[in-house]
């Protein structure tokens, strides 16, 4: 039940966004009593950590699993998983739990030292690249990997925000 509450959260956050998210909604997906959300979950904030966590952990997955072929279809992969996360709206319930005011939501959101490191030693290896810190890079296509979403979020012509990635790309390999 942990889980399927869990995932109800998510889809609700997709849904309906953070205005109208409420563990009482969430028990009404789930269809349990409301109780059951708190015993599992001793608070919103507590469930809403977990969603942040849930929401990190399989952005994360999905970037490394499109870098992992490698060259420019890596790319092409990564701009997919990208699109994809916005797509969903993984990516809006992602930045819409950024302005929730208990810190350990927003904690729950940032990747670790290790994370990014993970993500600048994947894109390190599809590209060829020699970074001096893999986790600086890490950080540098995590950040630009967000502008490119918050673009497609905006309803930016896609063919612009996709000009800006590989030009993104460009400047990194460059």
């Amino acid at each position: 039940m942990k889980s399927q509450i869990l995932e109800r959260a998510i889809s609700v956050l997709r849904r309906r966004g953070l205005h109208l998210w409420s563990t009482a909604v969430v028990a009404r997906e789930a269809g349990c009593a409301k109780g059951l959300v708190h015993y599992h979950y001793r608070t919103k904030s507590e469930l809403l950590a977990r969603v942040a966590d849930t929401l990190k952990a399989k952005r994360l997955k999905a970037r490394l699993e499109a870098l992992a072929p490698g060259g420019a279809s890596a790319l092409d992969q990564l701009w997919n998983a990208v699109r994809e996360e916005v797509r969903s709206r993984d990516f809006e319930a992602w930045a819409a739990l950024l302005a929730w005011p208990d810190s350990r939501v927003r904690q729950a959101l940032r990747p670790t030292e290790d994370e990014f490191s993970s993500l600048g030693r994947a894109a390190a290896l599809a590209l060829e690249l020699q970074p001096s810190s893999p986790e600086e890079l890490g950080r540098v296509v995590d950040a630009g990997l967000s502008g490119f979403q918050i673009g497609l979020l905006r309803n930016d012509v896609a063919d612009a925000v996709r000009e800006a990635y590989d030009r993104f790309w460009l400047g990194l390999i460059g």
